[in-house]
């Protein structure tokens, strides 16, 4: 597989084509095995928390290498991968049970190591971690930090699968589950990323109170903060400090003769900024804002009101009876970065909600009718001599899933998770379900269910790419279907922080919205626009629903079916170029983000020039060669 740093960072390394096309070609078939019917996707034996971990640890980092690094080799008559360990003199041994179109195979584990000509040997994880770190291409690697967070991310999925083990049958199961319990069962994480529930910046109570994989619960703290040191900003006609001082004002769990006398005692017109507990503690340890809360420009009042609930993200809290969710800067590295909101991306919150109330959010309606995009529309945080401390800030969400919102609804990566004893993941339960109910078999729903997805995800972010010229960074865990009786009617997206718009469409943009995407850095050059979505929308999003499908239904025949999608909306065509199509349907091979790479070469992708801040690799085109 090619590999290269983003631009400027290096140029591609060798390729394995040869092995890549046979793992094609040899798509949605057993590698001289029995064809056993199979359940999910996650091949395991683990009967308990510590093993499944492990497993789903080691399928995760297996995956990122066989997508990332070249070298390795298919052995077609024994039906498994090699992975030459010069090093050591050695070869990793891994059993493929089925090979994928989309690149995520289903292996067998534990893989063997074999050493020298000895005999071959099952391999735990974190000796697999090892042999796999050591034999990473390239220099500079800072493979210490790395190996700690693959351990600590499987350790963590260890505990959350014993603490919630009496929840996992029903997350996993065909029964509608709201926003909040859906948001709480991402107990494995990312499929394909190796450090997925790494947040080693935690202590073990901070991570039991403020994970959602726990049921996390937990207030939110207030500070009472000076006005000259608050910045502000909102696309409503409410300004931010009314609408977060409101969500004091009209929770029931608090006293308000008690709020209304702290905040006498401590001066009342100062502004309520809400903060995560864990960031205010270490707000007021850092030496860089600690005079703050020393001086008193910063008073904490401590935890007011009903508790919320940390969602798939880690930073984003919910409550079902606030009218806002909250999502905090949060200094913990959550995969492949700390979850820092960054001035740029306050006042890009606040530009995409503000065109969204211009005759362009009436365009994007129209666009995508059975598509919503969630807003952040307004703001708080604290600035000093003209610099954001971003630890301070705030955005304020939409809350689409408060009380009386849509009731069954959950995110694609938490509908796609593989079952961690083996079984279903809730998509395929979904599945066999509507298959049960109305007679048909389940190849025939998964490939309407796949179906009806297309029509309300991903028709609908090609046609406001192609028609509005917004892009947006849509993948698994920000992205989102509304289920109506086991069908997806509705997509969702939610992150404003992925939110920019193409070039090409710059110029109608701004005759809308003066200087839009300017400062806020969201205008992206065409070639950049059409890779981050073939990647994000596509490789991420798309293949990873077709993956999860395919213990239902030949990968293969969706991806004809994607074909056929994305070749009747090129024949559309749109106000813009559509380039994006031409690339997908026609080009050799797809880019791909690296996260094994881009985790050993510790980079944090929100930090620096938006081309290089992760690794890429390219895989072959799955679309190549599929009927439509």
């Amino acid at each position: 597989m090619q590999h290269r740093r983003r631009r400027g960072a290096g140029g591609p390394a060798e390729s394995s084509v040869e092995t890549e096309s046979r793992m094609v070609r040899g798509r949605h078939r057993c590698m001289g095995r029995s064809t056993d019917v199979m359940t999910g996707l996650l091949e395991t034996t683990a009967t308990t928390p510590t093993e499944a971990a492990d497993d789903a640890t080691a399928h995760a980092l297996l995956s990122c290498w066989l997508r990332e690094v070249p070298g390795w080799t298919l052995d077609e008559g024994a039906g498994r991968i090699v992975i030459p360990l010069p090093h050591w003199n050695a070869r990793l041994l891994v059993g493929v049970r089925r090979a994928s179109a989309t690149f995520r195979h289903q292996l067998e584990l534990p893989p063997l190591v074999q050493i020298a000509g000895g005999s071959p040997r099952p391999v735990g994880l974190a000796q697999l971690a090892v042999l796999l770190a050591d034999a990473l291409p390239g220099t500079g690697l800072r493979t210490e930090p790395l190996l700690t967070r693959v351990l600590d991310s499987a350790a963590a999925v260890a505990g959350y699968l014993d603490g919630r083990a009496r929840d996992i049958d029903r997350l996993w199961s065909a029964a509608p589950l709201t926003f909040a319990e859906t948001e709480q069962a991402l107990l494995l994480g990312h499929p394909v990323h190796p450090t997925p529930k790494s947040r080693g910046e935690l202590g073990a109570v901070e991570r039991q109170r403020f994970s959602p994989e726990t049921g996390g619960r937990f207030a939110v703290r207030w500070l009472a903060v000076d006005r000259d040191v608050v910045r502000h900003g909102s696309a409503l006609d409410t300004s931010a400090p009314e609408l977060a001082e409101a969500l004091l004002r009209d929770d029931p769990a608090v006293d308000q003769a008690a709020l209304r006398a702290t905040r006498d005692a401590v001066g009342g017109d100062r502004i309520l900024l809400p903060a995560h507990p864990y960031e205010a503690d270490r707000l007021a340890a850092d030496p860089l804002t600690a005079d703050l809360f020393d001086t008193g420009a910063v008073v904490d009042l401590g935890a007011w009101g009903a508790p919320f609930l940390p969602t798939t993200s880690v930073r984003t809290v919910y409550r079902a009876d606030a009218p806002w969710q909250l999502k905090f800067s949060l200094h913990v590295r959550v995969t492949n970065s700390m979850r820092v909101t960054l001035p740029k991306e306050l006042d890009r919150a606040v530009e995409s909600a503000a065109l969204a109330r211009t005759v362009v959010g009436a365009r994007t309606r129209e666009a995508a009718p059975h598509f919503v995009l969630v807003q952040d529309p307004a703001y708080l945080t604290v600035a000093r001599d003209g610099e954001v401390l971003d630890g301070f800030s705030v955005l304020l969400r939409e809350n689409r899933w408060a009380d009386g919102g849509p009731r069954d609804v959950s995110a694609l990566t938490t509908l796609c998770q593989d079952h961690p004893y083996g079984g279903s993941s809730r998509l395929v339960a979904l599945v066999a379900a509507l298959a049960a109910r109305h007679g048909r078999t389940e190849d025939a729903v998964a490939r309407e269910w796949f179906g009806r997805f297309c029509d309300v995800v991903v028709r609908a972010l090609v046609r406001l790419y192609l028609d509005v010229g917004l892009c947006f960074e849509a993948h698994q865990q920000n992205t989102l279907v509304e289920l109506e009786d086991g069908w997806p009617v509705r997509g969702v997206y939610r992150d404003s922080q992925g939110y920019f718009h193409r070039e090409a469409a710059h110029g109608d943009l701004v005759a809308v919205v003066p200087g839009l995407g300017e400062v806020t850095e969201s205008i992206f050059p065409e070639e950049l626009a059409d890779e981050r979505l073939v990647y994000y929308l596509f490789v991420n999003l798309t293949l990873g629903v077709i993956n999860a499908l395919g213990p239902c239904v030949d990968e293969t025949v969706l991806l004809g079916d994607l074909r056929r999608v994305l070749t009747e909306e090129r024949s559309r065509g749109g106000r813009y170029p559509a380039t994006l199509l031409d690339r997908l349907l026609d080009d050799d091979r797809w880019p791909c983000k690296a996260n094994l790479l881009t985790r050993a070469h510790d980079m944090d992708e929100l930090v620096g020039d938006i081309a290089t801040q992760s690794v890429y690799v390219t895989l072959p085109n799955p679309l190549l060669g599929v009927g439509a």
